[in-house]
């Protein structure tokens, strides 16, 4: 079977992803250096607070320092703003509910990350401060547990008394 996208990633320590889900089933080799991942299951998506903010990118200026502009045409993205490694249990009390577990992985290793699973990802390079890592993505099955994630998110959206798709500021 092959992937329906290889990614190649390279960094320093300094790298650290925001807390998302991919659509995609993931098998993620490192190569040099190690991978810390942060997972939590779908079924936590009532704890994470989940919104949906307008998409933007930086843009440099002509002086190298950066403007946030947003993208054309106006959309809108899912965003957590909880850091699951570091949670502000006062703000986001629900997160205290959270099934997370937390993997290293390193070279020659590899992590199976199934679709749909919220992870957070950080890195620590290895004596010369890289690190290295291909994941190979394959499109997941649209069955009962897209259902499944799908109806989540109408319940919670009904019980928060908002929609999930509206945008909202922080």
């Amino acid at each position: 079977m092959q992937p329906d996208a290889v990614n190649f990633w390279m960094g320093d320590d300094r790298a650290i992803s925001s807390t998302h889900k991919d659509h995609y089933e993931n098998i993620y080799v490192v190569v040099a250096g190690e991978k810390h991942f942060t997972l939590l299951p779908p079924t936590d998506l009532f704890c994470l607070y989940e919104k949906q903010v307008i998409a933007a990118t930086y843009v440099q200026k002509e002086d190298g320092s950066f403007d946030i502009q947003e993208d054309d045409p106006k959309m809108t993205l899912p965003w957590i703003h909880c850091d699951p490694d570091n949670p502000d249990l006062e703000k986001y009390p629900l997160f205290e509910y959270s099934n997370k577990v937390q993997c290293v992985v390193r070279p020659g290793e590899m992590l199976y990350l199934p679709a749909m699973w919220f992870h957070q990802v950080s890195q620590h390079g290895d004596e010369e401060n890289r690190t290295i890592a291909i994941n190979y993505w394959y499109d997941m099955k649209y069955g009962a547990n897209w259902c499944y994630f799908k109806f989540m998110e109408k319940i919670i959206a009904e019980m928060r008394g908002s929609n999930l798709n509206e945008s909202e500021n922080e």
